[in-house]
């Protein structure tokens, strides 16, 4: 709940992220107002960008705080957020809540720290989507945490060689606990169900995390800013671009 405000503002300072994910979901979306359910919400980004698109959209969090944070969003996007439900990713939804031509699962895969609780999730995410409904999946890659560490915490590096062994932060490192995963792992993640098949993975920042803050000093013309989009999300589907990356997209479709 503490963090509400600041998982809000993290796209502004990763607008690369922001921009080519929701590039990647305009491509693969059914045209609104197909309904989606953001699972693992957060306080809602996407949700509302993809409301003022047309799209009817659900958020499930676990965090009371997060809810009220998205809700307040909305009304001040002028958008309607069809449901919001307070629950836990892993948990299964009200039987009510069914039916999606699309889910995103951009937040928990990584929040949760045991293998057990991500495949739940995962699994939680399938049991609503339509047969062919896209499911979007997000996690955090080793290498990108381990260069956040080095950026910010360069003191905690030697603490942070425990995390290379084994994938899991914990809070007390300056990040809540978390996961953070090799490729082959998002692979036989995924390979835990037979319901998917993939359409595509990619890398979010392109090779674009080591030069962003040049474009918070940097005022782009639309069209320029437009075309290094173009170029971070090309980039990041190239295979070799995957590990480079801080957050990977994973994009499929249920059987």
């Amino acid at each position: 709940d503490e963090s509400v405000q600041t998982e809000w503002e993290r796209l502004d300072q990763h607008p690369v992220e922001f921009a080519v994910t929701m590039r990647v979901l305009q491509q693969h979306l059914p045209p609104a107002p197909a309904r989606i359910l953001d699972l693992g919400s957060g306080p809602g980004r996407y949700a509302i960008a993809l409301s003022q698109l047309g799209y009817q959209v659900t958020l499930a969090d676990l965090s009371p705080a997060n809810i009220a944070f998205a809700k307040l969003q909305a009304e001040e996007a002028g958008v309607n957020l069809n449901q919001t439900i307070i629950q836990e990713a892993t948990q299964p939804l009200p039987k009510d809540v069914k039916d999606f031509d699309a889910v995103l699962l951009m937040g928990p895969l990584y929040h949760l720290v045991t293998r057990d609780k991500r495949v739940a999730a995962l699994q939680n995410a399938i049991s609503v989507l339509k047969p062919q409904g896209v499911l979007f999946a997000s996690f955090i890659t080793m290498f990108g945490a381990l260069r956040a560490v080095v950026q910010y915490s360069p003191d905690q590096l030697e603490e942070e060689w425990k995390t290379l062994q084994y994938g899991i932060n914990r809070s007390d490192l300056g990040f809540t606990d978390a996961y953070f995963a090799r490729i082959p792992e998002i692979y036989s993640l995924m390979a835990e169900t037979e319901a998917l098949e993939q359409i595509e993975i990619l890398g979010c920042e392109g090779f674009s995390n080591i030069v962003e803050k040049s474009f918070l000093e940097t005022q782009l013309a639309p069209e320029l800013w437009q075309h290094w989009v173009d170029l971070n999300l090309e980039f990041g589907r190239h295979p070799t671009a995957l590990e480079a990356s801080d957050h990977i997209l994973y994009v499929a479709h249920k059987l």
